[in-house]
């Protein structure tokens, strides 16, 4: 909903989250998951497929919030809290990158709220806070979504399923 259809990447704390998250996702969304359990040629071949756009959703562990040239990467989702503000903010500079504009997502429940208080002092900005998309926000989320996957499409394919 939030990225618009451009590159995300989610965050976790381990590498079992990340495989698991990025399993959750295969129903719905192209993913792949990239931590340190990982050989560095499927790391390569990963962030290579996710610069050039072959998946949108890379769930990473921190090993991806220093160091790694992604461009373009319009969402930023936090799914579990950062150990620290410094994990926070380097996680959160993988988007909004070369005076473009982008978005980070900290999830968090009820009882996190007082530690979210925190960071939100300790890095010093103000964080909006928002409930989770409504089921009409996914819906027209998914539906835009659809209309970019489709307009990829090769025209002599779509030859194959119109009368």
């Amino acid at each position: 909903v939030y990225a618009k259809g451009g590159k995300t990447i989610v965050f976790t704390q381990t590498k079992r989250d990340a495989d698991e998250v990025s399993l959750a996702l295969t129903n719905s969304i192209t993913s792949e998951a990239l931590h340190g359990d990982i050989s560095q040629h499927q790391r390569e071949r990963t962030l290579n497929g996710f610069r050039q756009g072959k998946f949108t959703v890379l769930v990473a562990t921190d090993v991806a919030s220093r160091g790694l040239d992604i461009p373009n990467v319009d969402l930023i989702i936090h799914y579990e809290l950062p150990n620290d503000p410094e994990t926070f903010v380097h996680r959160s500079g993988r988007t909004g990158r070369a005076g473009k504009l982008g978005t980070a997502i900290l999830m968090y429940t009820g009882s996190q709220r007082r530690t979210v208080r925190s960071l939100e002092r300790d890095v010093g900005c103000k964080f909006e806070f928002v409930n989770a998309p409504s089921m009409e926000d996914v819906l027209e989320a998914s539906a835009e979504q659809a209309v970019v996957t489709l307009d990829r499409v090769h025209p002599e394919s779509i030859a194959f399923f119109t009368p």
